[in-house]
């Protein structure tokens, strides 16, 4: 006796089902297909389907056109690395195209990809996000207006020291994020780091001042002639410099 069995009908099927049929890597193709463009909204079950060693090239496209901007923005690193725009991803256009583009028009294509990917993500998703984020997502998200965001990127385990120099230097994050960076002790090992915290005016006078005495003789009379920084930075720099003098 032959049995017939129904078609799944997987706009009804059970989510302990989906998940099964996502987590077997036996699953076709074609079904995986089906189920991004039934449910490429739940992030969740996509971060799973887009690992999946059987998923087509054009689903991962799909998903990247289509999905939440968690699952755009891994797949920024999956499809692209270097080439993440999203003309470079579109299917119709033939690798030769991509090839004959300048580097630099390229890498524009895709700062500007990331931002516009950044853009569109909730606060929590960024959050998430800056944890295994790239050297230029986290040059943009550094500077987020969300206090909770930019110290994400703090924390992330890729960040490199010169990566932290560059940060303590700019005055354009947030005096939270400079505070940050001086309670990571092995940064501060760093003497670069430690002269772009005190040099920097963003940085909250009482760690700059507890900073200062770690600098070299050369760069504290530097500090005394830069009119970016407090007062009482200046005028401590001078009492160092004095109590070096007699001794």
């Amino acid at each position: 006796m032959i049995l017939f069995l129904p078609p799944l009908n997987l706009h009804q099927v059970a989510r302990t089902t989906l998940q099964g049929l996502i987590q077997e890597t036996t699953t076709d193709s074609k079904l995986l297909d089906q189920i991004a463009r039934i449910y490429c909204k739940d992030s969740a079950l996509m971060k799973d389907l887009i690992q999946h060693p059987g998923i087509l090239q054009t689903t991962l496209v799909f998903l990247y056109q289509s999905g939440p901007a968690e699952i755009q923005m891994s797949l920024n690193y999956r499809l692209g690395h270097l080439s993440t725009s999203r003309e470079i991803l579109d299917p119709r256009n033939p690798p030769d195209s991509v090839a004959t583009q300048p580097v630099s028009t390229l890498e524009a294509d895709r700062d500007q990809t990331v931002y516009q990917t950044i853009q569109q993500m909730t606060v929590s998703e960024k959050i998430r996000f800056a944890m295994k984020a790239d050297k230029t997502a986290r040059s943009l998200l550094i500077k987020d207006p969300n206090k909770q965001v930019a110290l994400a990127v703090v924390e992330c385990p890729k960040m490199t020291e010169q990566e932290v120099e560059s940060i303590a230097r700019s005055r354009n994050v947030s005096e939270d994020v400079l505070r940050a960076i001086s309670k990571k002790r092995d940064w501060l090992k760093n003497y670069t780091i430690v002269h772009a915290l005190v040099s920097n005016p963003k940085t909250p006078v009482g760690i700059a001042v507890s900073l200062l005495p770690n600098l070299k003789t050369k760069d504290l009379n530097l500090l005394l002639k830069n009119r970016g920084v407090s007062e009482a930075i200046r005028t401590l720099a001078s009492k160092i410099l004095k109590a070096r003098s007699k001794t």
